[in-house]
């Protein structure tokens, strides 16, 4: 009896391991968790198959990788997955305007050495946040918060993003706010560099 017993042990063993194999291979990451909680490739798969839904499971992904990392810190794949999660999170911080996050995350996602393609998205959204941020700043006379926004946005790349007219309009208001204060000299300086950025003053028609 007992030999009977340890056989169908160890044939129920092999069985879960051939599906637990056989589901690795097809990526049939659920499958695999559902017979080993703990399958640091599973986890591994499964939350890079969560960062490429859309929308991406964001959370999900996270909470895979933090259960892989404590079952073994250097699984295969566990840090360009990490790069991707903390990219992903990137953009999605940087489309609410949440910058501080996204630009936390943004580096380390670098660290992590993230795949390019996510890693220039998140780079994209934050300067495009960076911008928004800018037209608020100038929205509310904030000239310096529109320059600081905009060297930020710079700095990330944004391509196909003109930034010439919100930088010219915080020359304005610089401008502006020196010649109410009596700084003539400062004014004309700010106005000239407002002119320099396409800035145009406006003409008096003539009767």
């Amino acid at each position: 009896v007992i030999l009977l017993i340890g056989a169908g042990l160890l044939a129920r063993s092999s069985i879960r391991t051939s599906a637990i194999a056989e589901g690795l291979q097809s990526g049939a990451w659920d499958k695999v968790l559902s017979l080993d909680a703990e399958d640091k490739t599973a986890l591994v798969g499964r939350a890079t198959q969560r960062l490429n839904l859309s929308p991406p499971d964001i959370d999900g992904a996270f909470k895979d990788l933090t259960l892989a990392e404590q079952i073994d810190g250097l699984a295969e794949g566990l840090r360009v997955a990490q790069g991707l999660a903390h990219a992903k999170r990137a953009a999605a911080s940087a489309k609410t305007n949440k910058i501080s996050d996204a630009k936390q995350d943004l580096e380390t996602a670098r660290t992590l050495g993230a795949p390019d393609p996510p890693l220039s998205a998140a780079k994209q959204a934050l300067a495009a946040a960076y911008v928004r941020s800018a037209e608020q700043s100038l929205q509310r006379g904030d000239a310096n918060g529109v320059l600081s926004a905009c060297t930020a946005a710079e700095k990330l790349g944004s391509a196909g993003i003109d930034l010439s007219k919100l930088r010219a309009g915080a020359f304005v208001v610089r401008a502006t706010r020196l010649e109410q204060s009596g700084d003539l000299e400062g004014a004309l300086l700010a106005y000239d560099e407002g002119q320099k950025l396409g800035w145009q003053p406006l003409q008096s028609s003539k009767q």
